[in-house]
């Protein structure tokens, strides 16, 4: 007797959903009885629309517009005239609407209507999608292995097992369980808050404790007009990361390379002056692609167990961050940064910080997102060829060792 998937138990991801075509195909049915089905129609078009050649893109881009934007349309979205304004202004440029020979598109030109859909199907049309009683039927249906593929587990065994403990933060690398806390706040579900005067930039609503850590964790997400994999190069170039944080006087050296742990590491050293103390940073760092989340990771993680042979100059710095890159198209992407930072405040700034941990993270979101476009931005000069530490080593050789010794999870051969 085939047991019932007990749904309480499951984070069901809207992006890893759209992904699956069974999964995909299910929901569209879901959105026809509710005559939402264009939502969805819309950013398929879309995404579809981004791998197409120049010349088709132009003859694809004006059905869009006719089918979904255009006043009257047939599968007409709600928005805003503005919106639709936008699209026909670009596609009407230099009075080139009605010759399709000599019209150049631009890539971005559904961008801002795309993430409005997609923000509003998913916190919707989705929400109580995966809640109907076909949704939960359907699971059951197909069995342990499709939801797997569009959930992660929450449970409360799952989730005591990714709880970070103290000494965590004394080990020599970047292991399964740090991977696995950042799956775990990664897949949770969330309400977002837009970044006031930062497009496409949003905070999340929900607070994430550390348990017996006293900061909280920032968690933001937003958009980037490039690859996923070009967003990871443009996050741990040295280079970028140094201009980027000029304000707070960053210093960042490469240390050594760990490849006997669990994740292939490097072990960096970072001297960083943020006006209120001078602290040292010790971390060790990797690159990593998780199948079960289609995205790019970043892990960062402060360690103590160098501090012999490495002795503290300055004041400690913990830090464990991870920034996911997910594919949205060729030219475009989304990520997610979910950093904690301990700096060793005093307990007056520490009443502060928590007094104002609303205006603090949306200054962190915006700071963190000029600095993904900063760096997409230098590095589209050179293709997207990453920089060096001194003594020539690189973050993504972390991530070549991790393809090397797990091939099936290397998405560029799938």
């Amino acid at each position: 007797m085939k047991r019932t998937i007990d749904l309480q138990s499951y984070d069901v991801q809207f992006s890893r959903l759209l992904t699956v075509e069974i999964a995909r195909e299910h929901f569209k049915e879901y959105l026809k009885q509710q005559f939402t089905e264009e939502l969805l129609l819309f950013l398929v078009a879309v995404d579809e629309f981004k791998k197409q050649t120049e010349k088709k893109q132009v003859t694809t881009a004006i059905h869009i517009y006719k089918t979904f934007i255009k006043a009257g349309s047939e599968q007409e979205l709600n928005i805003q005239n503005r919106e639709r304004d936008h699209v026909y202004a670009l596609l009407n440029a230099s009075e080139q609407f009605t010759k399709q020979e000599a019209l150049l598109v631009p890539l971005t030109i559904f961008d801002r209507i795309y993430e409005i859909v997609f923000r509003e199907l998913r916190e919707d049309s989705f929400a109580r999608y995966i809640r109907s009683k076909p949704f939960h039927a359907f699971v059951n249906q197909m069995g342990q292995d499709f939801i797997d593929s569009i959930a992660i587990d929450i449970s409360m065994k799952a989730y005591q097992d990714v709880i970070l403990r103290k000494e965590d933060f004394s080990q020599t690398s970047i292991c399964q369980k740090d991977v696995d806390f950042f799956k775990t706040v990664l897949g949770d579900s969330t309400e977002w808050d837009q970044v006031k005067n930062a497009q496409g930039v949003f905070v999340s609503k929900t607070r994430y404790s550390m348990k017996e850590f006293n900061p909280q964790l920032l968690k933001i997400q937003g958009f980037l007009d490039c690859s996923a994999y070009q967003a990871l190069v443009s996050g741990v170039d040295p280079i970028v990361l140094k201009k980027v944080n000029k304000g707070l006087d960053l210093q960042v050296n490469y240390l050594d390379n760990i490849d006997d742990g669990e994740y292939p590491s490097i072990l960096r050293h970072a001297v960083l002056d943020s006006r209120i103390a001078i602290h040292d940073l010790y971390a060790v760092q990797t690159c990593l692609y998780e199948p079960s989340l289609g995205c790019y990771m970043l892990v960062i993680k402060s360690t103590d167990a160098f501090v012999q042979k490495y002795p503290l100059e300055h004041r400690a710095l913990k830090i464990f961050h991870c920034s996911a890159f997910y594919e949205i198209s060729e030219n475009r992407c989304r990520y997610v940064t979910i950093s904690w930072v301990d700096m060793g405040l005093n307990k007056v700034h520490r009443i502060l910080e928590k007094m104002f941990f609303k205006t603090v993270i949306k200054i962190q979101a915006k700071t963190i997102h000029a600095g993904f476009v900063t760096g997409v931005e230098d590095l589209r000069e050179t293709n997207f060829t990453p920089n060096t530490f001194e003594g020539g080593r690189s973050m993504l050789d972390t991530l070549e060792e991790f393809f090397r010794r797990n091939p099936e999870k290397n998405p560029r051969l799938s």
